[in-house]
């Protein structure tokens, strides 16, 4: 995808760059017309009709206003620099962005308690109490699911978290 996006914009800078080289063709015809010399007039009538030079000067036009139309959003901000709290997607395909936050569901894997899950959660070096009174709100919150014994989970149950948080 990457070789065709830029086979793509090669593509279009070599079309941009014919169409630029035609309009100073044009402008110089144009201006030999408008300097009054009369062999150079007679060269630029013979080779560009009536219609293409006044298309052309027009643009010639255009292109001396086009620097006073500055969109009224345009910022100081260098090209390139990422907005504040933007993730970085270079490299990273669609499908495998980050998430933006902790997801409020966790699918039991081989191995896991409800102490990993809850531990999991938290900050590195959480305190054994603070993830003892964790591992007793995910019980609360999932007992449908995990049944009688908080001890006994199956790989593939599906733990939604204690009011949306770890």
């Amino acid at each position: 995808m990457d070789r065709l996006v830029t086979a793509g914009a090669a593509v279009g800078l070599v079309a941009c760059c014919a169409v630029v080289g035609a309009l100073f063709t044009l402008n110089c015809l144009g201006l030999c017309l408008a300097s009054g010399l009369p062999a150079l007039n007679e060269f630029a009538e013979r080779v560009t009709p009536t219609t293409l030079r006044r298309a052309a000067l027009s643009l010639c036009g255009l292109a001396l206003a086009t620097p006073a139309m500055v969109p009224a959003y345009a910022g100081d901000d260098p090209i390139g620099t990422p907005a504040e709290g933007s993730t970085g997607l270079a490299g990273l395909p669609l499908p495998d962005l980050p998430s933006t936050g902790v997801p409020d569901t966790v699918t039991v894997r081989a191995g896991d308690s409800l102490w990993s899950i809850a531990q999991r959660r938290l900050s590195t070096g959480a305190s054994d109490t603070l993830v003892a009174t964790r591992v007793n709100r995910w019980y609360a919150r999932n007992r449908r699911v995990i049944g009688g014994d908080p001890d006994l989970i199956i790989p593939g149950q599906r733990l939604t978290a204690p009011g949306g948080t770890a």
